[in-house]
C-alpha cells in the first residue's frame, strides 16, 4: 500500500498551483480558454458509458495503481488529460491523492460526479502552473493523440518538483496500427525505447518500463490492423458503435482466462521485470 504521506491532506489547494484559473458554483476550476484536441468530441460520453464494465479499462487501471505503489510519488498526482477521471478515481481507492486535469468540459464535469475532490477544466499549458509547484504528473493514453509530443513532455519538466515522478501509459507497437487509431485521434503507437527516448530528450530518467497487455497484439492485428492494411477502412459512426461494443462485451466467455493472463502479467509488473511484447507500454520516470 501507498505510504501514508500520499492520503488526501497533501492535495494542495488549486490556487497554491496557479492563479489563473476560476471555480464554478460546482468546485470545477476553468481556463478562460482551451488549446484545439486532438480527440473526438463524442469520446468521452461514449467511454463514460463503458469505463466501469470494461475489462480493458480496469485491468489498466490495475497496472498503473500497481506501478504507482511499486514507485510511489511524494505527494498528490495531477492526472493531465484524464477524460471522464476513471484513472484518477482508481488511483483515489488506491489510497494516493490525485488532481483531474482534462480540456473537455464533458470529462471535468464527469469527474466531478464520480466525487473527485479537486478538477480542472483546461489544457496544462492554459493552466499556467507554476514553475516546479507538481509532486507528480500521470498521463494515461495522451501522449499519442499529439503530434508534438515532445512539447508536453518538456511542460511536464517545468512544472514539476526536482525529482517528481512521472508515469504514462501509451499505445505500443506501429505494427497494430489500424483506422480505430485514426479515427481516435493518434498520431503514433510507441515502442518502449522511443518512449524513453522522448522522456530522455525531455530532461527525464526512467526508472522502470514495460510492455503489458502481452494477450491482445494478435487478435488486434488479425481484427483491425490486417483488414486496414487491406484496404477496408470502417465509417467512423460505425467503428464508434463498435468501439462502445468492444468494451462492454470484450471477450466475456473467455474474461476468467484473459484476468488469469493479466495477473501473470502484474506478477511480472510486481517484480520489475519487463513484459517482452503488448498492446500497450507503460512507464515511470523522474524529472532531473
Amino acid at each position: 500500500m501507498p505510504d501514508t504521506h500520499q492520503s488526501a491532506t497533501t492535495r494542495p489547494s488549486i490556487p497554491d498551483l496557479t492563479s489563473d484559473l476560476i471555480p464554478d458554483e460546482n468546485g470545477v476550476y476553468f481556463s478562460s480558454h482551451s488549446a484545439p484536441r486532438s480527440y473526438p468530441s463524442d469520446g468521452l460520453e461514449c467511454y463514460r458509458a463503458v469505463e466501469e464494465e470494461s475489462f480493458w479499462f480496469c485491468q489498466r487501471n490495475k497496472t498503473i495503481a500497481s506501478v504507482a505503489r511499486l514507485f510511489p510519488p511524494n505527494g498528490f498526482i495531477l492526472d493531465v488529460g484524464g477524460g471522464n477521471g476513471f484513472v484518477s478515481r482508481g488511483l483515489e481507492e488506491a489510497g494516493f491523492s490525485t488532481v483531474l486535469l482534462e480540456p473537455d468540459p464533458v470529462g471535468a464535469k464527469n469527474g466531478k460526479e464520480r466525487g473527485l475532490p479537486a478538477v480542472i477544466c483546461s489544457t496544462l499549458e492554459d493552466a499556467h502552473f507554476k514553475n516546479h509547484s507538481v509532486s507528480a504528473i500521470g498521463s494515461f493514453d495522451v501522449l499519442e493523440h499529439l503530434p508534438q509530443p515532445l512539447e508536453l513532455l518538456q511542460e511536464f519538466r517545468r512544472v514539476l518538483v526536482p525529482d517528481g515522478r512521472l508515469y504514462l501509459t501509451v499505445p505500443a507497437l506501429r505494427a497494430l496500427w489500424s483506422n480505430e487509431d485514426k479515427i481516435a485521434g493518434h498520431h503514433e503507437r510507441y515502442s518502449v525505447k522511443t518512449l524513453a527516448s522522448l522522456l530522455e530528450q525531455s530532461g527525464f530518467e526512467v526508472d522502470y518500463a514495460t510492455y503489458f497487455f502481452a494477450y491482445l497484439p494478435l487478435p488486434i492485428f488479425l481484427l483491425r490492423s490486417l483488414p486496414y492494411r487491406l484496404g477496408q477502412p470502417v465509417p467512423q459512426q460505425v467503428s464508434q458503435v463498435e468501439s462502445v461494443r468492444y468494451h462492454k462485451t470484450f471477450a466475456s466467455w473467455i474474461r476468467p482466462v484473459l484476468g488469469l493472463f493479466h495477473g501473470m502479467e502484474m506478477a511480472f509488473i510486481q517484480r520489475q521485470w519487463r513484459i517482452p511484447t503488448g498492446s500497450s507500454i507503460i512507464i515511470t520516470a523522474r524529472a532531473k
